[in-house]
């Protein structure tokens, strides 16, 4: 083979190798950065609820969200975890997004999305033990 083509060979790889380096970089960026949403500690400091952003979404899409509850009372490092999504057209998540409902039986959760639709999540405190 001539050198022109190894050259062209050489080329059209280094410009491969450009294209799927720059994507997987903008795709780990955006489906794998987490972020601190928000930090709410309940009944005292016995329990501690922690909500995750987690990448950033393309073009107005929904939130990936992961919520971790801490148990101080048994010890437990992480008593639950879950993800689920949130329909904030590309948003930021604020306060307005989730409330925290508890009483001496339960924790509810409750993520509220652009359109003021809501999605709760129940955890009673017997299944911690």
């Amino acid at each position: 083979m001539s050198k022109k083509i190894y050259i062209c060979i050489i080329a059209v790889l280094v410009c491969l190798l450009l294209i799927t380096g720059t994507y997987t970089i903008i795709h780990y960026y955006f489906n794998y950065d987490a972020v601190e949403w928000f930090r709410e500690s309940i009944g005292d400091g016995d329990f501690l609820i922690v909500g995750e952003e987690i990448g950033n979404p393309f073009f107005g899409d929904e939130r990936d969200v992961e919520i971790h509850i801490f148990d101080y009372i048994n010890n437990d490092l992480m008593t639950s975890s879950f993800k689920t999504r949130i329909a904030n057209n590309g948003e930021k998540l604020t306060s307005d997004n989730y409330k925290i409902e508890y009483n001496e039986k339960y924790i509810k959760i409750v993520l509220i999305d652009s359109d003021k639709h809501t999605s709760a999540y129940t955890f009673f405190f017997e299944d911690f033990n």
